[in-house]
């Protein structure tokens, strides 16, 4: 499990780009609504609020698919818009999340599904206000 932030000047203004992989809990037949790994959700999403003060992207494999559910401040506090809702994987459904803040203008989105691998491509345009 792990996040990476890179802070980056871009035109003059810095961004920050964040890239999350968290464990796969259903392999373990677990679940990140389960008590037990509050501490790990409250830390991503009191980093990702902190975050949205600058231009943010979060893209990442968080295992799990509907990300309000669990992490509800990260869009009401941080105010982050899901870029894409759909099936990222070909067994577990949706599974990659691409977050960005108001500060973006999103363009495109698309999700490449003929590939040979155990997650779509997905792929996201967005534009800087």
């Amino acid at each position: 499990m792990g996040m990476l932030v890179s802070e980056i000047n871009l035109q003059g203004r810095v961004i920050n780009i964040a890239n999350i992989h968290l464990i796969a809990l259903h392999y373990y037949k677990r679940n990140w609504r389960e008590k037990q790994f509050q501490n790990i959700k409250d830390f991503i999403s009191n980093a990702l609020v902190k975050l949205s003060e600058k231009p943010t992207i979060v893209i990442g494999d968080f295992n799990y698919a509907n990300l309000k559910e669990i992490y509800p401040n990260v869009f009401t506090k941080g105010k982050y818009k899901e870029a894409f809702v759909g099936d990222t994987t070909p067994e577990k459904g949706q599974q990659d999340h691409a977050l960005f803040t108001r500060h973006w203008f999103l363009r495109e989105t698309k999700i490449i599904k003929n590939v040979e691998a155990d997650h779509y491509i997905c792929l996201v345009n967005l534009d800087l206000k």
